[in-house]
């Protein structure tokens, strides 16, 4: 009883543009008008009579502006009104008070819409950003901590190996010899293997090392990690500001802020909130690289490979974690999350003690030399095997954490420890299947050779 004939067929209609379908088909925008509202052109395609308690249907298709388009099915009385629209001038087809009512229906399809996209970015950055930088940000203090404990050590070692004098009169000269700061055989010729002393000499193993070293020595609370991570926000949001996010914005007075400010200068990873600055910009640069397909999926990662084969490479069999979902609707770009980012909206109390939590949960690579702390570059450098987390130093469990009021949260404590990822690389280091581990072994086996004709 379907499609059957009717006078309305083939007749074409206008009616003001519905907010969500606007984009999908040709529209035309009502001069003068503020906001402004847009009428759509469609063509009545097929008739449904009533059946039960549905009324009389019309199938109203709406030709797209590129391609596509899309249908609806309004009642008698709506294509009897777009009818009656079609007969009058598009400049004024709508009346007074359908203005009013359409200003109101899009007022509150914004405001719906602005809900909804702040949801989804605080979605967004508290899934996948900032509790990593909360891990960086830790990684941060620790290594600034480690540094300090070590300078401290070597200023020691100094000071007691410049405490003797070669005066006879026992008063300490400006200038020591050398036989009270080096041994004999280093100026008299011979060998000599220095005694390996844990947590003060450089030449300690570094499986011995890393072992020792596997856990933070730096108790944080919830408020210094906080304060870290805004610090590196600010910087980072300052350079991509300056950098990238001045050309989006073109304005007077962004041109005469960068036209005032000095040269742009990158953070440094030595700074504070140098780390976390530059985790962020390499994640803002990640959004921009990808490419999206038109249902939201993933179609190249970064690194210019196949997302799903990446997916797939990463599985593994008896694993119980399930594949993230991308929200197909909602594809934030970088400048959205640095919008969002740079009024400091996911750092409160709430948005920290939940990146806490996740942050024990799941851990990111360790991307400052903790183990090794001369090896520091300009950039942040994944380490191939360790990866960091936090851990609760009051005891507490994540399900307590979560629900904690976030005044009594920020008297627990945290440390950063150390885990080891036993993949490819790392078996393939202790094997010494690779170049690095190669040379590390001949050199470890020499030593011990040396060492034992000593004792010889």
């Amino acid at each position: 009883m379907s499609h059957v004939h009717h006078p309305f067929l083939h007749q074409k209609i206008r009616r003001p543009a519905p907010p969500q379908f606007a984009h999908l088909c040709k529209s035309h925008a009502i001069p003068n008008i503020h906001p402004p509202i847009h009428v759509i052109e469609g063509t009545i395609v097929s008739f449904s009579p009533a059946l039960h308690r549905t009324p009389d249907l019309f199938t109203v298709q709406y030709d797209g502006s590129h391609s596509g388009g899309f249908t609806e099915r309004l009642t008698a009385q709506e294509v009897e009104a777009g009818l009656a629209l079609m007969e009058k001038r598009l400049t004024s087809c709508l009346t007074g008070s359908s203005i009013e009512e359409e200003r109101e229906r899009l007022s509150h399809y914004e405001q719906i819409m602005k809900e909804r996209y702040e949801l989804g970015m605080e979605v967004k950055v508290s899934h996948e950003i900032i509790w990593k930088l909360t891990l960086v940000a830790a990684m941060e203090m620790e290594y600034e901590h480690r540094v300090g404990e070590r300078l401290g050590q070597l200023q020691s070692t100094r000071k007691s190996g410049d405490g003797g004098g070669c005066g006879g009169n026992g008063r300490a000269s400006s200038v020591t010899c050398r036989y009270y700061r080096e041994h004999p055989t280093s100026y008299l010729g011979g060998q000599f293997v220095p005694s390996q002393k844990v947590g003060t000499d450089d030449t300690l193993g570094k499986a011995a090392l890393e072992e020792m070293e596997k856990e933070g020595k730096v108790v944080f609370a919830p408020s210094v990690i906080a304060q870290r991570v805004k610090t590196g926000i600010a910087k980072a949001c300052e350079y991509y500001q300056n950098t990238v996010a001045g050309y989006l914005e073109p304005s007077r007075r962004s041109t005469r802020i960068a036209s005032s400010s000095g040269p742009v200068v990158k953070p440094n990873i030595l700074e504070v909130g140098g780390a976390v600055a530059l985790t962020l910009l390499q994640m803002l640069e990640q959004v921009d690289d990808a490419v999206w397909g038109q249902g939201g999926e993933r179609l190249r990662t970064t690194d210019g490979g196949d997302a799903d084969a990446n997916v797939a490479a990463n599985v593994v069999e008896g694993d119980e974690e399930e594949e993230e979902a991308l929200n197909p609707y909602f594809k934030p770009t970088a400048y959205m999350i640095f919008d969002h980012l740079r009024g400091i909206r996911s750092t409160t109390a709430n948005d920290i003690q939940v990146a806490i939590c996740y942050a024990m949960e799941d851990s990111v690579p360790m991307t400052l030399p903790l183990l090794d702390l001369g090896s520091i570059s300009e950039e942040l450098v994944p380490h191939p095997w360790y990866k960091v987390a936090l851990q609760c130093e009051t005891g507490e469990t994540v399900k307590k954490l979560h629900s904690y009021d976030p005044s009594l949260f920020s008297r627990c404590k945290f440390k950063l420890v150390l885990e080891k990822d036993e993949n490819e690389d790392y078996l393939a280091h202790v094997n010494g299947d690779d170049e690095q581990g190669q040379g590390m072994n001949e050199e470890e086996k020499r030593k011990s050779q040396v060492t034992t004709l000593e004792d010889a």
